[in-house]
C-alpha cells in the first residue's frame, strides 16, 4: 500500500476567463504536493494539471499572495479621500 494518497480539495476560484482548482496530495511516503487545475469554462476539453507546488513553492506561493494582499491593501482609498501609497513596496511608486 506504498501508493496510498491522500487528495484534499482545498477549493476553487473562477473568472470569466477561466477556473482554477487547488488540491493537496499527501501520499503514503508523506511527500506532499499542491496540484493547480486550470480549465477553461467555454471549453472543457483544455483543461489539464497547470502546476503541481512542493512545501517549499506553497510556502512561496503564500508570500506572493500575502504581499499582493499588502499591496492592495495599500492602494485603497483612505477615508479621507487620499491615497494610502507606500513607495517602498516593488512595483508601486506615486
Amino acid at each position: 500500500m506504498d501508493d496510498v494518497t491522500v487528495t484534499i480539495q482545498l477549493g476553487s476560484i473562477s473568472s470569466y476567463a477561466g477556473e482554477l482548482s487547488f488540491s493537496l496530495n499527501v501520499r503514503a511516503n508523506g511527500l506532499e504536493e499542491m496540484q493547480v487545475y486550470a480549465s477553461d469554462p467555454k471549453d472543457r476539453r483544455k483543461a489539464g494539471v497547470f502546476l503541481r507546488l512542493s512545501q517549499s513553492q506553497i510556502r512561496e506561493l503564500g508570500d506572493i499572495v500575502e504581499k499582493a494582499l499588502t499591496a492592495t491593501g495599500r492602494l485603497k482609498p483612505s477615508p479621507l479621500g487620499t491615497k494610502n501609497r507606500n513607495t517602498d513596496t516593488p512595483g508601486c511608486s506615486s
